[in-house]
């Protein structure tokens, strides 16, 4: 006969916050297996992007040498064949020597604008101001955003230098606003740099550079239409557009356009965003203070 017991199933020890110590320290052991898999992807991304442009550079590198070789067979064509083959040679050795180190996705930096633009329309917002923006041309740029606009679309009076050194702008006829830096100003400073001829000064040619540097140098921008009125206007029609909705406090695309002009026409630009789809904006600035100033220097050479 069987004695009956008070004994109960050995259960298996609890850690003293109630969890399963292996299950932390397998989740633990596969979190830093995805970092590490991370890592080795972001490296294998910039691999394959440095690899692509090594291509090229061999490409056009093998080109060039085949065409150096081809002008020392083919006497009549030697002068072509010769100029073809050191193009390539010397695209070559540029594209390789000049492969980025580092790229980064443009989800990345339309990240960092959403978040400068959502800080700087709230800002706008708190104070109450509703003016269209006026990038000023200074030693520094600044974007001047006033109150209100006013009631002539061609008045482009501006506080003093002074004033738009400082964030918050105190104008003297009553109508205060902020001043900040562009974020065109350094778009604006690296496409300079770049440029083999000075940055014009007339606007049908400045607006022609603006446009080449957003397709061509920056990317920002899929196509660019520019229409120069010589009343004091620059409209531009924008396809393919980086960083999202236009009409977004100094958008990078339109500040860039804005203060090139501001700096090479040396004048205040107003921007004002005529619609969103597709992208087309207006550039104002006063045309008579620039006749006067070409005036003066007209008369400063005669005499």
């Amino acid at each position: 006969m069987s004695v009956p017991t008070n004994e109960q199933p050995t259960q298996p020890p609890a850690t003293s916050d109630g969890t399963d110590t292996d299950s932390r320290e397998e989740l633990t052991v596969q979190i830093e297996l995805l970092r590490e898999r991370n890592r080795q992807l972001r490296e294998e991304y910039l691999r394959s992007q440095q690899q692509t442009y090594r291509h090229s550079a061999l490409g056009l590198l093998g080109v060039g040498l085949i065409g150096l070789a081809a002008g020392a067979v083919f006497v009549e064509a030697r002068t072509v064949l010769i100029a073809l083959g050191a193009t390539g040679v010397f695209a070559g050795v540029l594209t390789y020597f000049l492969t980025p180190e580092r790229f980064i996705a443009a989800s990345v930096s339309g990240g960092v604008y959403e978040a400068l633009a959502t800080d700087r329309e709230a800002m706008l917002d708190e104070l109450g101001l509703s003016g269209s923006p006026v990038y000023v041309p200074a030693d520094t740029p600044r974007v001047y955003v006033p109150e209100t606009d006013p009631v002539d679309a061609t008045d482009l009076s501006l506080p003093a230098s002074d004033e738009l050194t400082h964030l918050f702008v105190t104008d003297r006829d009553g109508n205060p606003g902020v001043a900040m830096a562009p974020t065109g100003g350094p778009l604006l400073e690296e496409f300079t740099r770049a440029l083999t001829t000075p940055l014009a000064s007339t606007p049908q040619p400045l607006a022609d550079q603006l446009a080449d540097g957003l397709v061509e140098s920056f990317e920002l921008a899929d196509g660019v239409d520019t229409s120069v009125d010589d009343g004091g206007r620059v409209t531009v029609e924008f396809t393919g557009l980086a960083y999202g909705r236009i009409d977004r406090i100094d958008h990078p695309v339109c500040s860039l356009v804005a203060t090139g002009l501001a700096v090479g026409l040396d004048a205040p630009i107003r921007v004002e965003v005529d619609k969103t789809d597709p992208p087309l904006v207006t550039y104002r600035w006063d045309p008579s203070s620039r006749q006067a100033d070409s005036s003066t220097e007209t008369d400063a050479i005669d005499s």
